[in-house]
């Protein structure tokens, strides 16, 4: 099911916050929605490693490749 994000109100997030969550795991190639905890885990790999520098990393669970 395809959703439009243009005609989201703030109404529809406080009505049906179950079809938004829909809506955004819906852009995901992993159809799920991040949590801290992934996050967390990406920044601190980053920090970790002294060798990556200028880098762009797209913790978005895909959804640009999508």
């Amino acid at each position: 099911m395809a959703f439009a994000f243009e005609n989201l109100t703030f109404g529809d997030l406080k009505a049906n916050p179950e079809v938004v969550g829909d809506m955004f795991r819906s852009t995901s190639l992993l159809n799920r929605i991040s949590d801290l905890e992934d996050l967390a885990e990406t920044y601190l790999s980053l920090m970790r490693n002294y060798l990556v520098t200028g880098t762009m990393l797209h913790a978005d669970g895909g959804k640009l490749l999508k």
